[in-house]
């Protein structure tokens, strides 16, 4: 997965050295036999619209192009449910508008259950949806609101209790019908971006028009409702009031990764991309972290990969290389934290890390799973802006590990009102440890 690339070869020219030395990890599992060896057929009706043609034939293609590429593809769901999806489609093309069947794509595609498995735009011109002027993020206590129009910046870190009076966990229900994931944390996380489009809501049947939106809100014990107008065009987030969390010293950082003493003996690397920086190798990060945490005397490293969405699992090599030798004359407390954002390569390092090295995981469980679906490609259709993004291959990095996430040993309830206060209580929890 642009994340889950085969590390067994990474993994074993770490040298073993000492308690942090690396063992491998990882096999491919095998292809599970198909159950299902009927031959369904999604029907065609005779009175569809040269635009409806266009629909049915698309649709069809993609899933038959699915058929031939999803590694697992009836995995989570059967061969009879998939083409019952494609029939329930067929039978409404001539009903449905361009921007309807995006979302019946969209449908389709979230039904395989794989969360790097994705319907995208691939448009140029005019963009498609009615977006709605405000954003939100899901904390332990609740959906929060954290940008909205300058006339309703009072309303900032309210929790929204509703859409249009569908309470949040009815809007959740309807909305994982939508959205590609494997667990809670990473529904959690690609919800925002469904719920600010208007025409998502229209199709989950939250408003009857794609024109406005009604927030139900609850802030200072007091319920309150705003109507937000819906725009044409992608919203322009930068000119949205937004929530200002307090920057403490662990605060999210622009940079791939940064690094500093936290603490007396401690040091704390944040790694949010697995990429590298052009001018500034993880080669040469990891040998200045070294020479840092000796100079200092380090018995604690804290890697934060709480905002790490992936990228070549790869880069992190010098600075596990750099670990293993640290560890030949020092005893060193690992720690890694990691969150909903953790995923795809991220979470293969955060895999690696508790493993291979011992390191105890602080956090919420990651948005990525441990074993799953990667190595991704991706085809495009034919009379419609769109692409889809597949998985060739199962990686199980751990045999036998059924959860749906990578669970933390300490978890975490992160909260908005702690967040405001400038409390990390991750970080507190580690430097405790």
């Amino acid at each position: 997965m642009d994340g889950f690339i085969k590390v067994a070869a990474a993994v074993l020219t770490l040298t073993m050295l000492s308690a942090c030395a690396v063992i491998p990890f990882q096999k491919e599992a095998e292809v599970k036999e198909q159950e299902d060896d009927e031959v369904y057929e999604v029907k065609m009706r005779d009175d569809y619209t040269d635009l409806a043609k266009k629909m049915f034939y698309d649709l069809t293609f993609m899933c038959k192009q699915l058929e031939g590429r999803q590694y697992g593809l009836y995995d989570c769901i059967s061969k009879k449910e998939f083409y019952a999806l494609q029939q329930a489609a067929a039978d409404k093309l001539n009903d449905l508008s361009e921007v309807d069947y995006y979302f019946e794509l969209r449908r389709i595609i979230a039904s395989i259950g794989v969360a790097h498995t994705t319907l995208n735009l691939n448009y140029t011109g005019t963009f498609p949806f009615q977006m709605l002027p405000y954003s939100l993020h899901y904390y332990h206590d609740g959906w929060i609101l954290n940008g909205i129009d300058g006339e309703y910046a009072d309303y900032l870190g309210a929790e929204i209790v509703a859409l249009n009076g569908v309470e949040m966990a009815d809007v959740k229900a309807k909305a994982k019908e939508l959205i590609s994931y494997e667990n809670e944390s990473w529904l959690n996380e690609q919800m925002p971006s469904l719920l600010v489009n208007a025409d998502a809501l229209v199709n989950m049947g939250i408003l009857e028009d794609n024109k406005a939106l009604t927030l139900t809100v609850k802030k200072d014990d007091e319920i309150s409702e705003i109507t937000l107008h819906s725009e044409t065009g992608p919203l322009l987030v930068g000119r949205l009031e937004t929530v200002q969390l307090p920057k403490t010293a662990t605060y999210r950082q622009p940079k791939f990764y940064t690094g500093f003493m936290l603490a007396d003996q401690t040091y704390y690397v944040q790694y949010n991309s697995c990429e590298e920086i052009s001018n500034y190798s993880m080669s040469q990060f990891a040998s200045d972290v070294e020479k840092t945490m000796n100079e200092q005397h380090c018995k604690k490293l804290i890697l934060d990969l709480r905002y790490n969405t992936g990228g070549n699992s790869l880069v992190i090599e010098p600075l596990l290389m750099m670990i293993n030798r640290y560890c030949q004359d020092n005893d060193l407390k690992l720690i890694t934290l990691i969150a909903e954002q953790t995923y795809s390569s991220g979470i293969m390092n955060a895999v690696q890390l508790k493993y291979n090295y011992d390191s105890v995981l602080i956090g919420t469980p990651t948005g990525g799973n441990v074993n799953g679906y990667g190595e991704t490609d991706q085809f495009y259709l034919n009379y419609f802006p769109y692409f889809v993004i597949y998985c060739q291959e199962y990686f199980e990095m751990v045999p036998g590990y059924e959860l749906d996430s990578l669970y933390p040993d300490i978890d975490v309830e992160v909260n908005y009102k702690d967040l405001m206060q400038g409390i990390d209580r991750c970080v507190e929890i580690a430097l405790q440890e």
